[in-house]
């Protein structure tokens, strides 16, 4: 089960991130990625989102189970996400969003309230943020983000699938490829 969960942040803002409970617990238990946290079922799971880290908090960076993230949700606060693809396998999309969450370079430049059309550095709002990488994410897997029932700013500035490949985590260690 892949669902698009959110949570206030301020006033009537909101954060998303995706939460991975594996239908096939067999196939991800030995997957030390999934061994930390649990539902009330006794399922293991875990949490992908981004956020600002550093000193200064300018870049946006992605982290399984941040612990906000990692923490329970409320029941009514998500969206389940199918798999791409028509009869698209749980497991095989589950491995894609990992894979993809891999090769995010952990370096955008991060704004708590970006601006959709903003694309210039000197701009108010040009970065991204959670949100931004929640609907990037799920469009670089191939699956159209959702409309929300809660604002959540940022969420219609997915950022680009370019940050979610290969070249992109080269780009982050300084390697040429």
């Amino acid at each position: 089960m892949i669902e698009l969960q959110w949570h206030v942040v301020i006033l009537s803002k909101f954060h998303t991130l995706l939460r991975l409970t594996p239908d096939d617990q067999a196939a991800w238990a030995t997957d030390k990625r999934f061994a930390r946290l649990k539902d009330p079922q006794g399922r293991n799971y875990l949490t992908l989102g981004a956020g600002p880290e550093g000193y200064t908090q300018e870049s946006l960076v992605s982290r399984i189970n941040r612990p906000n993230d990692a923490a329970p949700h409320s029941a009514n606060d998500y969206i389940a996400i199918q798999p791409s693809g028509g009869g698209a396998d749980e497991n095989a999309f589950m491995r894609k969003l990992l894979e993809l969450d891999s090769h995010f370079p952990d370096n955008l430049d991060y704004d708590f309230y970006p601006v959709k059309g903003n694309t210039r550095f000197w701009e108010r709002g040009d970065g991204y943020n959670s949100n931004s990488y929640v609907s990037g994410l799920l469009t670089a897997a191939g699956v159209g983000p959702p409309t929300l029932p809660v604002d959540t700013p940022g969420f219609d500035k997915p950022v680009p699938s370019s940050f979610y490949t290969v070249e992109s985590a080269a780009r982050k260690a300084g390697l040429k490829r």
